[in-house]
């Protein structure tokens, strides 16, 4: 190993990529540990999609993370919704700190995106070709207003771009504005990868490193501070794995919860070259607000069965559907609601589909194709280790400090207290950053 690290950051995906970049670029000197492979992949419109990792629960639906550098940033369109101050402020609540509050997420987020995003933020129907075109057409047409900027609010009720993350013709991973720059401009980072960290060592209530498995065998590193990183489920899971059995046990208690979404696809295939979008097409949606539930239909392309093809996905994001950890070996627990939920997006979606704009570009044909017959994934995973002021309720503080351990974090979606009613990507983002900035202050 090239350096006596100050901090080992456990998992190098979205959240991992920033912490790691942030603490290097303050001249902290990190060690970054990731079990999937190095390389990010950058993808074009209707590209296979690679490096997912899958988990299958007690119903069959599957967990759906990214594996890799990158890790799920890998895997999705770069959706760059800053959220609702409604969640943000079930998250100040929780914590009893302002720093979770709406105005300081979003000043980091503001401040986070204009020092590192390498790309721009597409907002305009033109740049998804003819059927971006078309589908706001069809939302237009079948009565909701055009929405201009973002739908940045739960009650926002319309059609139009969600900004996304892309660069021009394919998915941008979030590695590449921050571990490429990092790794080519500071020797004071290091990056493992293909190493799964198994174990944290906890001695006396101090984190003192970590236990690896990997290339250089299995190995101990010592470090000043313990970054968890590794996601929703697996930052939960490794503590587990780590703390005294008293303090697993409590934590079993009251952090094995995670929250997430689920969608029905409906997949239209077998088109004309010129139907496809230069680009892939997360960023179109139709959303409503309906009996307190927040409905969603978005667009984006990607290959099936090796063919490319547009799919509609049908969410609510309001959706009350649990995930309960049990032991390592055993599947996790799925508790979905409000499949009248989906029902009804799906019901929005093919309104959309009949509608003179898409049906002249897609053939009437493909108004009558079936949805998947059931959900198959789970997404935008978070929880597993929630912040909070209350040492029974919570698995770390305001600061990400795992409670009673000192010199280990989490720093990841698990520590999402509550339901977030919106896309992860950019909340993935604003957890590393913040992280990063404060952690340097505890360099040994």
């Amino acid at each position: 190993m090239r350096i006596d690290p100050d901090f080992i950051v456990v998992g190098a995906g979205t959240s991992g990529a920033v912490v790691a970049t942030e603490l290097a670029d303050r001249g902290a000197r990190v060690l970054l540990v990731e079990r999937g492979g190095a390389s990010p992949r950058f993808r074009a419109a209707g590209a296979r999609m690679s490096g997912i990792r899958t988990e299958a629960t007690n119903t069959g639906v599957k967990l759906l993370s990214g594996v890799g550098v990158g890790g799920t940033s890998e895997l999705h369109g770069g959706i760059a919704l800053r959220g609702f101050a409604e969640d943000y402020a079930r998250w100040e609540h929780r914590a009893e700190s302002h720093e979770w509050g709406t105005e300081r997420c979003l000043a980091d987020l503001d401040d986070y995106l204009v020092r590192r995003e390498l790309v721009r933020e597409f907002r305009d129907a033109s740049d998804f070709g003819a059927f971006g075109q078309g589908f706001i057409e069809a939302g237009i047409s079948s009565g909701y207003p055009a929405v201009e900027r973002g739908f940045d609010s739960l009650h926002t009720l319309g059609v139009g771009v969600m900004p996304v993350l892309q660069t021009t013709g394919g998915r941008h991973a979030s590695v590449a504005s921050t571990l490429r720059a990092a790794l080519t401009s500071t020797s004071a980072l290091e990056t493992w990868d293909h190493t799964e960290a198994t174990r944290v060592v906890i001695r006396n209530g101090t984190a003192l490193g970590v236990e690896l498995s990997g290339p250089r065998g299995t190995t101990y590193v010592r470090g000043g501070a313990v970054v968890l990183c590794a996601g929703s489920p697996g930052s939960a899971r490794l503590l587990r794995r780590s703390l005294p059995e008293a303090q697993a046990a409590n934590l079993g208690r009251r952090a094995g919860v995670i929250r997430n979404h689920y969608s029905r696809w409906k997949v239209i295939d077998g088109l004309e070259e010129s139907v496809m979008p230069p680009t892939n097409l997360f960023g179109l949606a139709a959303a409503t607000y309906e009996d307190g539930l927040h409905l969603r239909v978005e667009a984006f392309a990607m290959a099936v069965r090796d063919r490319p093809a547009l799919v509609l996905s049908a969410t609510s994001y309001t959706s009350n559907s649990e995930i309960e950890l049990g032991e390592d070996t055993d599947p996790p627990i799925l508790r979905m609601r409000d499949s009248q939920a989906l029902q009804r997006a799906m019901e929005i979606a093919d309104g959309l589909l009949g509608e003179t704009s898409l049906e002249s570009l897609l053939g009437s044909g493909h108004r009558g194709r079936p949805w998947l017959k059931r959900v198959r994934s789970a997404h935008h995973l978070h929880g597993g280790a929630p912040m909070g002021s209350d040492p029974e309720g919570a698995t770390v503080d305001a600061d990400l400090r795992v409670i009673g351990t000192d010199r280990l974090w989490v720093a990841d979606l698990s520590t999402v207290p509550t339901l977030f009613t919106n896309n992860t990507h950019l909340l993935a983002l604003v957890i590393g950053y913040k992280a990063g900035k404060a952690l340097v202050t505890e360099k040994a």
